[in-house]
């Protein structure tokens, strides 16, 4: 198997893991405010689907993410992510549409899994401008894979806290 073929895979994977540990969060759960510094999980999902689309379509493919673009104003959010500082108050506050976001983020991992479909091992190794320091495209993709099993991770907890059961496979 070539290293695209590997990167391709997991990234699909970690689709399919993040949106298997959301299923059958209710509002209640999506919303609940844990105890000390932790987000809600609907921030914590918002974070992670919001990033993919940055860093795949706006940093990586140099074109513009879906939210601004055709799913401005329809992704399901009280109020657009906030990035930096006010972001906590942000993830404390916000109201998430479970059904919509999900739409989005479908639209999300299938527009990241159809371009990364079209790599080959060369391309891997192209650097993309990104925050001053240009990442080759695989770290970018495999940074995408550990950011969403690290939050898949989180909101399992999340929802195990509730006394629901954390991941679903």
């Amino acid at each position: 198997m070539d290293a695209a073929s590997i990167v391709r895979e997991e990234l699909r994977h970690s689709h399919d893991w993040l949106e298997q540990t959301v299923e059958g969060v209710t509002a209640e759960q999506l919303h609940w405010l844990p105890p000390g510094t932790a987000n809600p999980i609907g921030a914590t999902y918002v974070h992670v689907v919001i990033d993919e689309d940055e860093l795949v379509n706006a940093e990586a493919r140099g074109g513009e993410r879906l939210c601004d673009g055709e799913w401005a104003g329809r992704i399901g959010l009280s109020e657009p992510q906030v990035s930096g500082p006010g972001w906590d108050g942000w993830a404390r506050r916000v109201r998430v549409d479970l059904e919509l976001f999900r739409g989005y983020a479908r639209a999300v991992q299938t527009e990241s899994d159809r371009w990364a479909a079209a790599l080959i091992d060369g391309d891997l190794a192209h650097a993309v401008e990104f925050g001053g320091r240009p990442p080759p495209i695989s770290r970018v993709l495999l940074s995408v894979v550990s950011h969403n099993h690290g939050h898949a991770g989180e909101i399992a907890v999340l929802k195990g806290l509730q006394g629901g059961r954390g991941f679903t496979l």
